[in-house]
């Protein structure tokens, strides 16, 4: 091999540098619309957590916000951005949430068209739940007189699934 092509193996080229720079800006572009809790959840560096506060405060006159995002790209380069992608992706699509709320809807139906079977099967799955305040949701479901009311005692018991891991 021939000392030029050495060179090349070794340092990626000015445009190779640059596509990973625009790619780190885009990445910090996406932390910018992301919530201060969501940014906490991503035990981000300080520095960071600092120039998305500030691109966040900024006015978008004269450049302010392409100098702060080319400012995040730069912190950016001392923390490894597969793992941030990663973890944006997981805040992005969580697997967890719905099938929580799924779980939950379905359990919900289920006591309401079978009763206490229902309930009995659930508190065997899961016997961390109050069967006293099952029993009591479901039994106000069933003495609501209208719609308004069985709606609101069906949202209850909804409320009341999805807020227990299930």
């Amino acid at each position: 091999m021939s000392e030029h092509e050495l060179d090349e193996e070794q340092f990626p080229s000015k445009s190779q540098r640059k596509r990973e720079a625009h790619l780190q800006q885009a990445l910090g572009e996406q932390l910018t619309q992301l919530k201060p809790a969501q940014l906490k959840s991503l035990d981000l560096p300080e520095p960071l957590l600092q120039g998305v506060a500030e691109f966040q405060r900024l006015p978008n006159s004269h450049g302010a916000r392409r100098r702060q995002l080319q400012y995040l790209g730069k912190l950016m380069r001392h923390i490894d951005s597969e793992a941030l992608v990663a973890k944006l992706s997981k805040l992005e699509s969580p697997q967890a949430e719905p099938q929580q709320s799924d779980l939950a809807a379905m359990w919900s139906e289920k006591i309401q068209t079978e009763g206490n079977a229902a309930i009995q099967l659930l508190l065997e799955a899961q016997p961390q739940l109050d069967r006293q305040k099952l029993r009591q949701l479901h039994r106000n479901l069933l003495k609501a007189g209208d719609q308004k009311d069985r709606e609101k005692h069906r949202n209850r018991l909804l409320a009341y699934l999805s807020e227990i891991p299930i």
